[in-house]
């Protein structure tokens, strides 16, 4: 008996602090990290981190978005919108008004907010198309600027970056092998 007397006033002072320090209470994790918004288009399947997605779910910062066929997955964060093309892979990385795509394989098609910072990368041969505004690409060794309706084609990956207003495409070549295999993305 005396066991248990000793027990129960820790148990219930435990209780009481770790509420009083809202250990206790439910807190969600967007409210903690906050996300962008997906809108899925079409018939296929959009994947986040591997869970099937559905329109309003929340891309969280480092998530990987895997599209299949017939389906799109666009991810919006404040005026930025990123849309990941059929049968793609991405991993999507924001803050603020940042946002960053690291393209595993397949296509992507981005319009960066005015002013909103925005940066692609891509790991083999790219293909870019600059439909309005000026991208700054880094690839081959060298800086490279696209301007509105300009494509180019790149041996290897690129570093592409925009400060908006803009809109681009850009595409991975013959990326069949990546998707199978682990990214590890550049710091």
């Amino acid at each position: 008996m005396s066991f248990l007397n000793f027990w129960r006033p820790v148990s219930v002072s435990v209780g009481v602090t770790l509420f009083g320090r809202g250990f206790a209470r439910p807190v969600t994790v967007a409210a903690q990290s906050g996300g962008a918004q997906m809108t899925v288009v079409g018939n296929g399947s959009v994947r986040i981190d591997g869970v099937q997605a559905a329109t309003g779910a929340t891309v969280y910062s480092g998530s990987r978005v895997t599209t299949s066929s017939g389906a799109q997955g666009v991810v919006a964060n404040g005026g930025t919108r990123l849309t990941i093309n059929n049968d793609s892979d991405a991993i999507v990385s924001h803050a603020g008004g940042f946002m960053r795509a690291d393209l595993v394989c397949g296509s992507v098609t981005a319009t960066p907010a005015a002013g909103a910072p925005f940066e692609l990368i891509t790991h083999g041969d790219t293909s870019i198309y600059c439909q309005t505004g000026i991208l700054k690409v880094e690839a081959e060794g060298r800086t490279f600027e696209l301007i509105a309706n300009q494509s180019q084609t790149f041996n290897g990956g690129v570093r592409l970056t925009s400060t908006g207003p803009a809109s681009f495409e850009a595409s991975s070549l013959l990326c069949s092998c990546l998707c199978a295999a682990p990214i590890i993305l550049p710091p």
